[in-house]
């Protein structure tokens, strides 16, 4: 099934959003990753339904430019944006160039979208180019167990490999949201390969973040509940300062 299937985006707009760790670990991490965004100018890349472009606004950011290749995707972000500040584009990101560079760049799972080693380079110096000198990248990916098989099914997914994924495999995930069952193929990269990439294409000061659940998010679920996703975290954040030397 493509990433970009009408299916997705309807899935995305309905069950999707309602998904406990999309509601309770996603946002609280990713702010948490950010720092303060206020007055911030941010770019959102694969932007999907719009749901981090309106978080960015929310928090305070000054204005957010978001792109996605979807014109699907894009039609259903803006039907659900009401904020003005929020400008949204059919555009890849290695194809993408800033009328002024951005304060922040953040995405969900582009860098798991490079279908080869060559074109999450390819992502990476875009990103470089578009971002402002110390500007900052904060970006959320798919990471299977890689110590163990970990049940991620109360979360609604799971990672389906038969063994040693290496840089740039497929990396499926099958979803069951509610009623609805669906596959998703995207490519696995090590947060080691991500960290050498990032590196020698301009950034510094990298940091991976574990997803976590907000205070919010422990009190409404059942103890023990988070535990998998805090012990053996099956999506990691990276941030990254751009260099611009």
């Amino acid at each position: 099934m493509s990433i970009y299937d009408q299916k997705l985006v309807d899935i995305y707009k309905t069950s999707g959003v309602t998904m406990d760790w999309r509601i309770w670990a996603e946002p609280w991490s990713l702010l948490n990753a950010t720092g303060p965004v206020k007055s911030l100018h941010v770019l959102d890349i694969a932007c999907g339904t719009g749901i981090i472009s309106r978080l960015m606004v929310h928090a305070g950011a000054a204005h957010v430019t978001a792109i996605d290749l979807s014109s699907e995707m894009l039609d259903q972000a803006r039907e659900a944006t009401s904020e003005k500040n929020v400008h949204y584009m059919q555009q890849a990101i290695e194809d993408y160039q800033a009328a002024a560079l951005h304060d922040l760049a953040i995405s969900n799972y582009l860098f798991n979208e490079a279908l080869s080693p060559e074109q999450l380079r390819q992502f990476c110096i875009s990103l470089h180019q578009n971002i402002k000198p110390r500007g900052r990248l904060v970006t959320l990916m798919h990471m299977p167990d890689r110590i163990g098989n970990s049940d991620y099914s109360r979360y609604g997914f799971s990672f389906r490999h038969q063994h040693q994924l290496n840089e740039g495999d497929p990396l499926v995930i099958e979803y069951q949201i509610d009623s609805v069952s669906f596959t998703l193929q995207l490519n696995y990269y090590s947060p080691e390969f991500v960290q050498e990439t990032l590196e020698n294409c301009g950034f510094c000061n990298i940091c991976m973040h574990a997803l976590g659940p907000s205070p919010a998010g422990i009190k409404a679920m059942s103890p023990g509940y988070w535990n998998i996703l805090i012990s053996r975290p099956p999506l990691i954040i990276i941030s990254a300062v751009n260099r611009h030397e």
